[in-house]
């Protein structure tokens, strides 16, 4: 099983979707690595060359999603956009209901020949099943409340939560109809704060008050963490450990802001307090490290541990002062990702090549406008999403960077 968060379908490497291998934030690996305790900070790397650029149009602020010859980009507008892969230029473009709204778009799903996408406009928000070689309409579906995080496809299954009235979907990806739904036990379901992540027959929904882990079939519960106050923040999952990553003083869940737990009962593994991060705000795993970032606060740290027991190995910070202001260098934006034993992460206008080994940068790519996503990742390029926004000038870009090495 594999996971899905944010920002693009099954981010595992060497994914095959359409014939190529792909990551979008995150991968699965087990094997073991040596110790060592390093940190570094950003430094100049070889910046590789663009390959082309789509837009401008409205901005772009999610992971593309990436097929054998096309690439799938939602902008904050009207319309989710097919690239022809190799020259840049358009295939297709499908109207998408909605608003303008950055909060209220997701970005693109892809999966057997399907891209899902969803609009929003308030309580009238769509989400849709999209062909992926004519860009014609499958089916759509009635999503009250609207629809914030990314969806996940898992043996025919779409599963995603609406924000507003916090409940959690089980679609037919053939048909988009409701297999189950779920809003919570004794408990209600709160917002949703990250997507919802399948793996070994569960899905797992966190909202900030709870951890859910539910029968991936019917929606039953198989088991809950409740810390009784709002302290969740990231989630990730591999196929037997679930990383929960926690505000600092959660002491009643954990001793640390991350804490590793069986994925089948629920019972923790092991918890750490990550030095330096006074929140867990993202979570990757891949090549048996987990990779933890928080942005709230000065410097911006990426903190690679070991996933058996949370050892910390290296850690790369972006001080978001003086030349951390650059168009080199900036805060590191949400998710990063995993691939091929290198982590990819946005920090102002560039994606940085990170070795997962030592955390030393291996290379650099450079956009027009800030990246807010994690990259998209596949064995010749890097595709991210870029976006430029005052409030009177709207604008963004999709790159497609050269990686080959």
């Amino acid at each position: 099983m594999s996971k899905n968060t944010r920002r693009t379908f099954l981010k595992t490497v060497g994914l095959t979707v359409g014939g190529v291998g792909v990551a979008g934030a995150s991968a699965r690996q087990t094997d073991k690595f040596a110790e060592s305790d390093e940190s570094h900070h950003c430094d100049d790397a070889t910046t590789s060359d663009v390959n082309w650029r789509f837009g401008p149009h409205s901005p772009f602020r999610h992971t593309p999603a990436v097929g054998e010859k096309t690439v799938y980009a939602r902008e904050d507008g009207e319309y989710l956009y097919a690239i022809d892969r190799e020259t840049g230029t358009e295939r297709w473009r499908f109207e998408v209901t909605g608003d303008d709204d950055p909060a209220g778009t997701v970005g693109p799903v892809l999966c057997d020949g399907t891209v899902y996408v969803a609009g929003n406009s308030g309580d009238d928000t769509r989400l849709y099943a999209v062909d992926a070689a004519t860009g014609e309409e499958r089916w759509s579906f009635f999503v009250s409340g609207g629809v914030r995080t990314t969806p996940t496809v898992e043996d025919g299954t779409l599963y995603f939560a609406s924000f507003t009235h916090s409940t959690t979907y089980a679609l037919d990806t053939d048909t988009g109809d409701v297999q189950w739904t779920f809003t919570g036990d004794c408990d209600p379901l709160g917002h949703p704060r990250d997507d919802v992540l399948v793996t070994a027959g569960n899905a797992y929904v966190v909202d900030g008050n709870n951890l859910w882990a539910l029968d991936a079939d019917d929606g039953g519960v198989e088991w809950a963490l409740r810390p009784n106050e709002f302290s969740l923040y990231a989630l990730a999952v591999t196929d037997d450990t679930v990383y929960v990553g926690l505000s600092d003083g959660s002491s009643c869940v954990a001793d640390g802001n991350l804490v590793a737990l069986d994925a089948a009962s629920g019972t923790e593994r092991w918890s750490t307090d990550v030095s330096g991060l006074s929140t867990a705000d993202e979570i990757e795993v891949g090549g048996g490290r987990v990779y933890v970032v928080s942005y709230v606060h000065d410097p911006t740290r990426l903190v690679a541990l070991n996933g058996d027991d949370g050892t910390e190995h290296w850690s790369f910070e972006v001080d978001e002062t003086g030349v951390a202001n650059t168009t080199e260098q900036g805060v590191i934006e949400h998710s990063h990702t995993v691939y091929d034993g290198n982590v990819y992460f946005s920090a102002n206008r560039s994606v940085y090549q990170l070795d997962g080994d030592d955390g030393s940068v291996s290379a650099r790519w450079d956009a027009e406008y800030p990246i807010i996503e994690a990259p998209a990742v596949t064995e010749d390029a890097v595709y991210a999403d870029s976006a430029f926004d005052d409030r009177t000038n709207r604008y963004g870009y999709v790159y497609s960077f050269d990686r080959d090495e």
